[in-house]
């Protein structure tokens, strides 16, 4: 009986699971940028991403991310990067510091308000990361792989979101040449910026990036596995 049960059990999560997997790859072909100026609560912004779009919601984040009042929050506190310990303070012009999480633990910073926004019962494998960028940065061409990809920033940073209908036009080719294809997203500080699942996207600028991502209990293996 017990068997039984839980090959039932392992039967209809493998179900779920599958439908979920090809639902991460369905994509509006027709999408834009949607924004939200008013009226941000978890409906109104799970209303929105139904529609498969990247969305932008205007001043709603009010946590500094500046490197000063990191710093006020622990005033001895010691980055642990590359297996390097190094202070706020030390940090010159020209450094990067690409996706730290253990910074986020340690400072105790706001992520929560963000996940709150994009939540749902079937959320798991929360992750937050800082980015702490000195210089002006320009990214890696980079893929959502999560269910939910966020970003918040310290200073403006500028975004070129690729729809996943121009993979072939994208795949391989030189940063520059492929802005064409994408949305331009200008996130300024306070703002949230909302990636669909199989975007592509790039950013550059520099200040301090703050992305927060998650998984739900029916793709939190496949997204592990593709990360």
């Amino acid at each position: 009986m017990i068997t039984t049960l839980i090959k039932i059990i392992f039967v209809i999560y493998l179900v779920m699971s599958i439908l979920e997997i090809r639902n991460i790859h369905v994509y509006n072909l027709k999408s834009d940028l949607l924004v939200l100026k008013d009226n941000i609560n978890e409906i109104n912004v799970q209303s929105e991403i139904e529609n498969l779009s990247p969305l932008l919601l205007k001043n709603i984040y009010d946590d500094n991310l500046d490197n000063e009042n990191l710093l006020k929050k622990n005033p001895g506190y010691m980055i642990l990067d590359m297996k390097k310990y190094i202070s706020f303070k030390e940090l010159k012009d020209t450094y990067n510091i690409y996706e730290n999480e253990k910074i986020v633990k340690d400072l105790d910073i706001d992520v929560e308000k963000i996940f709150k926004l994009f939540d749902n019962k079937l959320t798991t494998n929360k992750r937050s990361y800082l980015s702490l960028y000195g210089d002006n940065i320009q990214s890696v061409l980079l893929k959502c792989v999560h269910n939910m990809t966020s970003y918040t920033c310290s200073k403006n940073i500028t975004f070129y979101l690729f729809n996943p209908k121009h993979f072939h036009d994208i795949f391989g080719k030189e940063l520059q040449k492929i802005k064409k294809w994408s949305l331009k997203v200008e996130l300024e500080k306070g703002d949230i910026l909302y990636i669909p699942s199989e975007w592509n996207y790039i950013y550059e600028g520099k200040g301090n990036l703050l992305k927060t991502t998650f998984d739900n209990y029916f793709s939190v293996g496949y997204n592990f596995i593709r990360e």
